[in-house]
């Protein structure tokens, strides 16, 4: 049950961090009537134990006795919430792995292949293509490393035109004879690096793994309730 904070022995422990013993007569207002005295001491930040004794009353060891148990309580408590914690940086960790591994390939790619037909064509637009590559990946680890920082919430967004981030997001991979179809040109609210790394990969897979001819269509559902990507 809730109880008032600092008017119930209850709060007392709570708010001053120390074991309170109370004295249960008759018209106790807790309920309490079946014991002679309750005992409460903190168990951390975390909660409160709370011991009744009957026909007798709390004695010093019996105060220490209920302090160790509280203490080992909220180390209990603390190795519990410090192993879920790394448990969920471990996790983050492993996604930033796998994304970095992931998405990064294909800024990779397009700057490899445009730096290769460099060398045999001299060509100015190869290496403008290069260097957008690298370009892309920088902005993409400084993305990246925000989010290992910070963890999956994306806090800062801005509308942004769905078709032209879908169009870049298509340049960049290698699609072969497939085909592109924006059936929209809806706006969505977003980070647009990070919406644009999604699309790459949704892009790049639906070219990989999919049978020519392919066409790709990006577009908005109804309602303003997102995208859709269908190959």
């Amino acid at each position: 049950p809730s109880y008032p904070g600092d008017e119930s022995p209850h709060g007392r422990a709570i708010h001053r961090g120390e074991t309170v013993i109370d004295s249960i007569d008759e018209n106790d207002p807790y309920g309490r009537n079946e014991f002679t005295e309750t005992l409460y001491t903190p168990i951390g930040s975390v909660g409160l134990l709370s011991i009744g004794t009957v026909g007798s009353r709390f004695d010093e060891i019996d105060v220490q006795f209920a302090e160790i148990l509280a203490e080992n309580a909220a180390a209990a408590v603390q190795v519990v919430e410090t192993t879920a914690r790394l448990r969920e940086e471990r996790e983050r960790l492993d996604r930033f792995a796998s994304v970095i591994s992931h998405d990064l390939r294909n800024p990779l790619s397009i700057a490899m292949l445009s730096l290769d037909n460099a060398r045999r064509t001299h060509d100015e637009a190869d290496f403008d293509r290069a260097a957008e590559g690298l370009e892309r990946m920088e902005r993409m680890i400084d993305d990246l490393l925000t989010l290992a920082r910070s963890g999956d919430d994306i806090e800062d967004t801005e509308t942004a035109d769905l078709a032209r981030l879908t169009q870049d997001a298509w340049e960049t991979i290698p699609t072969g004879d497939a085909a592109l179809t924006c059936d929209s040109d809806g706006v969505v609210e977003c980070d647009p690096s990070l919406l644009r790394n999604l699309l790459e990969n949704l892009l790049r897979n639906a070219v990989e793994h999919n049978k020519d001819p392919l066409t790709v269509r990006v577009g908005m559902l109804d309602g303003d309730n997102g995208f859709y990507v269908v190959d």
